[in-house]
């Protein structure tokens, strides 16, 4: 080895530990590095991943908040019995489009049971 390499066997002590010293320094930047670009891109996929799932209960949380607003109204001008079918009629209705027109059926409406009748038909389209 001794002759290969050109060195006295005492010389290659601190040859090595200067270059073990330098791959340390290396390997501790490319880890830190790498550590700082893992969790940066961790955070950004988290948030994205957040925002997606904070929106869609956003969504969700808005269609329950209509349909208890279209209901609640609809016993108001019906009356509270004539209007007992209502919400659960009204969990199959989870479009904006479909709540839309269901609002329109209220108004339209003379009775509760046209507007029950109107709500099944809104149903029955969106379905297909």
């Amino acid at each position: 080895l001794e002759e290969l390499m050109g060195y006295e066997f005492e010389e290659l002590p601190p040859v090595t530990s200067r270059l073990v010293e330098s791959m340390d320094a290396a390997f501790a930047e490319a880890r830190s590095t790498g550590f700082k670009q893992g969790r940066s891109e961790g955070m950004k996929a988290g948030m994205k991943a957040g925002m997606k799932e904070g929106m869609k209960e956003g969504r969700t949380e808005g269609i329950e908040r209509e349909r208890s607003h279209l209901c609640r109204m609809a016993g108001l001008k019906f009356g509270n019995a004539s209007v007992e079918a209502m919400p659960g009629l009204m969990a199959g209705v989870v479009g904006p489009g479909d709540l839309r027109e269901v609002g329109e059926c209220l108004i339209q409406s003379d009775t509760a049971d046209q507007f029950l009748a109107c709500i099944r038909d809104v149903l029955r389209r969106s379905a297909k």
